[in-house]
């Protein structure tokens, strides 16, 4: 879809802004905005580069004042950051969001950054014995942050494609009324 750059340079800000101050703000752990931002992305954008750089940049400029971790498990983290914007293509009928696609998206996303992630953590990481007890422990510990995750997912895609659909549908049209 042709539209203005300025709406474009808009909505990426906008999408930035909400998915590093999710970040910043929080208030539950893992309850974020940014892979909610990066399927919104990669639905609204229509080059991938541009829509990939959503939650990367969200990501960079948030990790710069919360900090680094192994760096590792953080190139899984940012892959799998981009695993929404695939979800173009899944989301959208004629052009438009389907609500319920998009909810569907975010929770195989969250469910993707869960298995990927916790599985970088036990791959990498010093916490867990390298074996299949290890790797139990390891996931078993992270199913508390799951709930922050996919609550997230589910309620930033609601907002985030539930306000385009109102900003975007389109106007009442009044009835002509025919006098005979």
């Amino acid at each position: 879809m042709n539209r203005p750059l300025w709406i474009n340079a808009l909505v990426f800000s906008g999408l930035v802004a909400l998915g590093a101050g999710s970040r910043l703000v929080g208030a539950e752990p893992n309850f974020a905005a940014v892979a909610a931002v990066a399927l919104f992305a990669g639905f609204f954008f229509s080059g991938r580069l541009v829509a990939a750089a959503v939650p990367l940049c969200a990501m960079l400029f948030s990790d710069a004042l919360i900090g680094w971790h192994e760096p590792r498990v953080m190139a899984v983290v940012y892959a799998s950051l981009l695993i929404p914007v695939l979800f173009r293509s899944h989301i959208a009928s004629a052009g438009r969001p389907v609500l319920w696609r998009s909810l569907g998206a975010a929770a195989i996303c969250s469910l993707a950054f869960f298995l990927l992630t916790n599985f970088a953590v036990w791959a990498f990481g010093p916490l867990y014995t390298s074996d299949a007890s290890g790797l139990a422990r390891c996931f078993a510990a992270a199913v508390p942050f799951l709930r922050g995750t996919l609550a997230s997912d589910l309620v930033f895609s609601a907002l985030l494609f539930g306000g385009y659909l109102l900003l975007t549908r389109p106007a009442a049209r009044p009835a002509v009324v025919a006098i005979a």
